[in-house]
């Protein structure tokens, strides 16, 4: 017979240092059971002939089987009915909410089969909703364990019918399940208010004066350093070098004589691990200055099940300069901490000299000040995504971060959508207790996870306030008191069915948000009706991606992004400056047409990032910031992903400028000489070169060589064509006899298997001459359902290309 007694749970497990690692996460083992409790809730191994009334099914059918067990005699033989089946287990009976809950469980199946489990409860709604989370893959023929960790912190002990779900999508036999109460373990979050007083108490000791027009250079013996950013050790460097762990952190403390506008640079040898992604974050107080990473080839993330994020694949980058320049940044009149933390999946490196440079005149005071945040997410427990989203404490969070804005004068805030995880009442209540307490006036915008069956109703009665113009009207303009600046907010999260019917809220079969049937008429009369005061469009979605392989990490954040027809209307408006969006998690500056397209990072997981606003008569400056509690930063952390390039994604994107005068129009959208250096343009199925040795102008051209049938050259428009505007287009190309050349100008329509041709070039190729082939499109032919807009060149021989050029006609 197989021992009912469950196994002991390592004191690693317990540890701080590894609690992060295990929190919400499951990660297939092939091994040793981790867990075994102290208050056992349940422990079942599955011995007898008969299915114990503990496990209980839905969409299933249970069985014991004696045929395969990982311990013992038998296990349970689960059999779904439909695509997928779940197993649970009821905790109310035995959940200390004092304590974390830590369960575990073995999965054979004989293929590959998507598994998740979560612990689930009910708050009294309709639903039930998570409190912690986690999926994995179990690899066929073997029995895998999974575990996890709900954490004291996150129970809503008001709450019932708690239950351990496992969740599986085929035929399966699951073992050894065990669920106890533990700890609970002492978090990172729990001791960094106390280690941030040490830090600063002992850096407080080296602390340095640091005046307009001065330089002043440190090594780590005017420092103070935490090894680990779980304990509450600081200590004072004796020596001019220190390598700084993956959770450490090395301070330095300014004392700044005046309000200070600065420069820099921080030298850090890198570690030997050249896995890409972040090396180190470096900030003042709790402004990012720096985000340097590891760079390699194009990359992207692997897809665990759920088609949820996975680990960063297991490749090596380019070493990088030990020197890093920080972004720009202010320190305001009197003491401020410098910080140079560790990466959480590798070490710093070693840590060699910081350089701080100051202007010599004190920095200019802005009229007013606001803050931009995103996906807060406020909700319930922490759930894994592309690392752990922490729900259940975004909301301290954000109240800390507003409270910090308001301490130094801010007038307000906005929140670019997925205010809430769930569209819950209770989220929505949350929510008004955070923005009552904070004391800073807030303004909102609906996010896809704010629009359930009943979110809209819930925010009218609950958070009106955060909507100036009614709750009804979450299409709205504001303008600040004494700014020169107007704000227009868009609801772009109503859902479409297959049908084309516009729901407002996320019903049966309706899948694709969408703008509500009239917005952009009511957008393009609120663009007319003020074309002078600089105007910022914000909405949960972004406008605009330039995208691309990050220039930063390598990663490949795909293809350019454009919603043709809003954008359309904002290029129409001279006014319009900047818009502000969030949705993808990830941080993403680009300008086009003179428009400035900012999406924030999240601030319910990693990057945990906002951005502050400075507004001037002329400008605004924004920079970038993490919240403030960074034990809770390191417990969002999966270090197993290593998926850290989002708080930077290209440079230029942690600090910058938005200039509020008028937009000229953009007259130039191509001109493109091919003198050398870099090739702008997308090449398919060719060989190409600059060439000297022959040209329509300058001192050189393309020479291309097709590697099939024919070839390609292709601009892209989306980038910078104002498609209020018509153009004309023309490339000068040179063949040898034989070789057939056209071009012209495609777009994708989405549904369509092909590309169209929007316009073809007009002209005669005359083999061994320089000739031009040109074309045009006037305004109003631009279609608003038009993708991935491109002038091409294709070729069908050797040839030489000089001279593409695309100019907007209005």
């Amino acid at each position: 017979m197989k021992s009912t007694t469950p196994p002991a749970i390592p004191t690693a497990i317990r540890h701080p240092l590894l609690a992060t690692a295990l929190l919400a996460l499951f990660v297939p083992l092939c091994g040793h059971s981790l867990l075994a409790a102290p208050a056992t809730i349940v422990t079942e191994n599955f011995e007898g002939d008969r299915v114990p009334p503990a496990a209980k099914p839905f969409n299933t059918t249970l069985a014991a089987d004696a045929t395969r067990a990982h311990s013992g005699a038998s296990s349970l033989l689960v059999t779904p009915k439909k695509s997928y089946a779940t197993v649970f287990f009821d905790l109310d009976d035995g959940l200390d909410f004092s304590k974390d809950c830590e369960f575990s469980f073995w999965v054979y199946s004989e293929k590959a089969n998507s598994v998740s489990a979560y612990i689930s409860a009910d708050d009294g709604s309709s639903d039930r909703y998570t409190v912690t989370n986690a999926l994995g893959t179990v690899e066929a023929g073997k029995w895998c364990e999974f575990r996890g960790t709900a954490r004291a912190a996150d129970w809503r002990k008001w709450d019932s019918a708690f239950r351990l779900v496992i969740k599986l999508s085929s035929p399966c036999w699951v073992d050894d399940v065990v669920i106890a109460n533990t700890g609970p373990a002492t978090l990172p979050s729990q001791t960094w208010p106390r280690l941030e007083k040490a830090l600063h108490a002992a850096a407080g000791k080296r602390a340095t004066a640091l005046k307009p027009g001065a330089t002043v250079t440190f090594d780590a013996s005017r420092a103070a350093f935490a090894p680990d950013s779980a304990g509450v050790e600081a200590t004072l460097p004796a020596d001019a070098a220190a390598i700084i762990p993956a959770e450490g952190l090395l301070v330095f403390a300014i004392d700044a004589a005046a309000d200070l506008d600065l420069a820099g640079s921080v030298t850090l040898e890198p570690d030997a691990d050249l896995r890409p992604g972040l090396r180190a974050t470096v900030l003042a107080g709790n402004t990012v200055v720096a985000a340097p990473a590891v760079k390699a080839k194009a990359w992207r993330g692997t897809k665990a099940a759920g088609d949820r994020p996975g680990p960063a694949p297991d490749i090596r980058g380019e070493r990088p300069a030990a020197a890093v320049p920080l972004a720009p940044f202010r320190l305001t009149k009197g003491r401020h901490y410098i910080t140079i933390a560790g990466p959480h999946f590798r070490s710093a490196g070693t840590f060699a000299k910081l350089e701080l440079r100051a202007k010599d005149r004190p920095a200019e005071k802005p009229l007013q000040t606001f803050g931009f945040f995103s996906d807060t997410h406020l909700g319930f427990g922490r759930s894994n995504w592309m690392n752990f989203k922490l729900n259940a404490r975004s909301g301290e969070e954000l109240e800390s971060s507003l409270r910090q804005l308001k301490r130094e004068g801010a007038d307000f805030a906005i929140i670019a959508g997925d205010m809430t995880d769930g569209g819950k009442a209770s989220q929505y209540k949350d929510l008004a207790s955070v923005v009552q307490h904070a004391g800073l006036p807030v303004y909102g915008c609906i996010g896809n996870h704010d629009t359930f069956a009943n979110s809209r109703a819930d925010i009218a009665k609950i958070i009106p306030k955060l909507f100036p113009s009614g709750p009804e009207n979450t299409d709205y303009a504001f303008s600040p008191k004494k700014l020169p600046l107007r704000f227009i907010v868009l609801d772009g999260s109503y859902w479409r069915d297959k049908d084309g019917k516009i729901h407002d809220y996320k019903a049966k079969g309706a899948d694709q948000t969408t703008y509500r049937a009239g917005m952009h008429d009511w957008l393009r009369k609120t663009l007319a009706e003020d074309t002078a005061t600089p105007t910022l469009v914000v909405s949960h979605y972004p406008f605009y991606l330039q995208r691309g392989v990050s220039p930063v990490s390598g990663y490949d954040l795909g293809k350019t992004s454009l919603d043709k027809e809003t954008v359309t209307l904002l290029d129409a408006a001279p006014n319009v400056v900047a818009t502000l969006n969030g949705h993808l998690h990830c941080n993403e500056v680009a300008t086009r047409n003179g428009i400035t397209f900012i999406q924030n990072p999240a601030f319910v997981e990693w990057a945990n990032a906002y951005r502050v606003f400075r507004v001037y008569k002329d400008r605004l400056e924004w920079e970038v910031r993490q919240f403030p509690n960074r034990g809770l930063i390191r417990e969002g952390v999966i270090p197993e992903k290593a998926l850290l390039y989002m708080l930077s994604t290209a440079d230029g994107d942690l600090a910058g400028v938005i200039p509020l005068a008028p937009r000229k129009p953009v007259e130039t959208v191509i001109d493109e000489g091919f003198e050398g250096g870099r090739l702008d343009a997308g090449a398919y199925r060719m060989t190409h070169a600059f060439d000297t040795t022959r040209a329509h102008s300058g001192r050189a051209s393309l020479h291309v060589t097709p590697t099939a049938e024919w070839s390609t050259l292709s601009f892209d428009l989306d980038h910078r064509m104002d498609y209020n505007a018509g153009c004309e287009f023309s490339v000068w190309v040179y063949a040898e006899p034989g070789t057939r050349i056209s071009s012209y100008v495609s777009a994708q329509i989405p549904g369509a298997k092909d590309r169209h041709t929007v316009a073809n070039a007009a002209g005669t190729v005359e083999p061994g001459k320089w000739c031009r082939l040109s074309g045009k499109i006037p305004a109003g032919k631009w279609r608003m359902d038009e993708r991935e807009v491109r002038l091409v060149v294709r070729a069908y021989g050797p040839c030489w290309i000089d001279d593409a050029s695309l100019r907007a006609v209005k």
